[in-house]
């Protein structure tokens, strides 16, 4: 693949920078930093701007120029600009908006006779702004313990996405992560991002390569693929990390 003609980098957080809710190691820091130097690159998650945070921007040290953040699906844009970051535009939920997702989910789980785990890490209906998110174990549950959740009860949370789908016509509900599921405005996921991405940087599809570990149908970088741009499934942190190497090589070889 000629990677040198991409003029934007766009990579999707948990699975493929870094483990879910783990901040970035030394070297994929390293090799990010590198990439910044030459062009462009933009990270597209369901996650809120403060996980980026503690995920990505506070292992980084330089770089910030040319990098640009894509929180909750693309419902908000942040870009580092007169030494801090700035809003370039938000998109939130409403309040009662808000509020009547947060009801849908009470009386699905009601139906579904959902019990809780017995360990909870966390809040496990967030209000993202752009999304609410159910957890199943929590907000802030250790990757090991929503991997075990997951091998048994991928079902269940099937089941919850579908049934809040049921109570909530007019929204898009779909499964993300783990042990998540994710209520936006119909039509927010990573398609929606790219889209705003080839607004704000004036760029053609064929212009913007795609990173991402969950790329088959139904998964939520999924919606990458029907972009239009060009994408690149990674099995795990390391295969993102070959990538970004392959990249700097041939950028190097201009």
């Amino acid at each position: 693949m000629d990677y040198s003609k991409y003029k934007l980098f766009v990579f999707d957080l948990d699975g493929t920078l870094a483990p879910s809710k783990t901040a970035i190691d030394i070297e994929m820091r390293d090799l990010l930093i590198e990439l910044l130097k030459r062009r462009l690159v933009a990270v597209v998650s369901g996650a809120m701007f403060s996980r980026f945070e503690e995920q990505l921007l506070k292992s980084l040290n330089s770089g910030f120029e040319n990098l640009h953040i894509f929180p909750t699906n693309g419902t908000r844009y942040m870009k580092y600009e007169n030494n801090g970051w700035i809003q370039v535009y938000y998109e939130p939920l409403s309040e009662d908006e808000s509020a009547k997702i947060l009801v849908a989910f009470e009386k699905a789980l009601k139906e579904l006779n959902y019990k809780n785990p017995d360990q909870i890490f966390g809040e496990i209906i967030e209000n993202r702004g752009g999304q609410v998110t159910f957890s199943a174990l929590g907000q802030k549950a250790p990757l090991s313990d929503k991997l075990a959740w997951q091998k048994n009860n991928k079902p269940v949370l099937e089941k919850i996405s579908l049934k809040v789908q049921e109570l909530l016509p007019e929204f898009e509900v779909k499964v993300a992560g783990t042990t998540s599921v994710d209520v936006t405005h119909n039509g927010i996921d990573k398609k929606y991002a790219i889209e705003k991405m080839k607004e704000y940087f004036n760029l053609k599809s064929s212009d913007i390569l795609f990173i991402g570990d969950s790329l088959t149908k139904g998964s939520n970088d999924y919606p990458a693929l029907l972009s239009g741009v060009q994408c690149i499934r990674v099995g795990n942190i390391d295969d993102t990390k070959e990538v970004i190497l392959h990249i700097l090589s041939q950028l190097d070889q201009l």
